[in-house]
């Protein structure tokens, strides 16, 4: 069996069925310190996709339903990087996700499994935009097949520009982004007003929703990202949490008092609206 079908396997059996060999040779270095002075020849690129049909959110993001894709993508490496090194003893490989000694949109686009929509989001002709990137980047020099390489490129319809409600994707300004703001620890009461205004207390997901890309995205297939979902979380919830449990969540690296301050301000939104009627 050839070295990249044999790494082929490893991956499909572990549910990654999009990823690509990119030459190491070929990527911008973000982050030389995390290479650690070894000599990476090949980056093993892959897209995870997370959205799945039982993912409905109300008022977040679609990403932030599922436990944190950190987690997924620890325990993959973790299963995946000890079978590479069985089959290949005398080779190094090392796992990344977000964190990473390279650009990973710009790997992506160089790989020909994904391209960077209009919206600045990675897109894959499978899974839309409904995805994340991962890597495993190894010593062994494998073969790139440049006539493999898929050249989808964005349609450039207009739709995530005209829905995005505050002019953030024709500025190119993510400050502008309700994404953005619905993060910030510090909100003005007008910030607030915003992201309740247009139903998003983390995250948002209204320039993909629209995108043409998405219409007939597949779902994914990976059971961790239908597991243990919250599709509308209460403040309550988030505060009885245990701090693992809440770790486990995207929205974590904020602390909770980002998104428990925003849950608390839709629900006393919704109190204030009911009492009108």
């Amino acid at each position: 069996m050839k070295v990249t079908d044999t790494i082929e396997k490893i991956l499909k059996d572990n549910g990654i069925e999009e990823f690509a060999f990119v030459k190491t040779s070929e990527l911008k270095i973000i982050n030389q310190r995390l290479l650690n002075n070894v000599d990476y020849q090949t980056c093993i690129l892959f897209i995870i996709p997370y959205n799945t049909r039982d993912n409905k959110p109300t008022f977040i993001s679609k990403y932030s339903v599922p436990r944190d894709y950190h987690l997924f993508s620890s325990q993959l490496f973790n299963a995946v990087i000890p079978k590479l090194e069985e089959k290949f003893p005398n080779e190094i490989f090392k796992g990344f996700a977000d964190a990473s000694p390279y650009n990973e949109r710009d790997a992506i686009a160089k790989s020909g499994i994904g391209f960077i929509g209009d919206n600045g989001l990675v897109i894959n002709e499978r899974y839309g935009s409904f995805v994340f990137i991962a890597e495993i980047v190894t010593t062994i020099v494998l073969p790139v097949e440049e006539e493999d390489k898929r050249r989808t490129e964005c349609a450039h319809c207009g739709k995530c520009f005209d829905s995005c409600p505050t002019g953030a994707l024709p500025l190119r300004d993510y400050t502008k982004c309700l994404s953005y703001i619905s993060q910030k620890k510090q909100k003005t009461e007008d910030d607030y007003e915003l992201i309740y205004k247009h139903g998003t207390a983390w995250g948002c997901d209204l320039c993909q929703t629209c995108c043409v890309h998405n219409e007939k995205a597949e779902y994914s297939q990976i059971p961790f990202f239908n597991e243990k979902l919250i599709n509308t979380p209460t403040a309550s919830q988030i505060e009885e949490m245990s701090d693992e449990e809440f770790s486990e969540r995207a929205y974590s690296w904020r602390g909770r008092g980002v998104i428990t301050k925003n849950l608390e301000f839709f629900e006393a939104k919704r109190i204030e609206s009911k009492n009108r009627c």
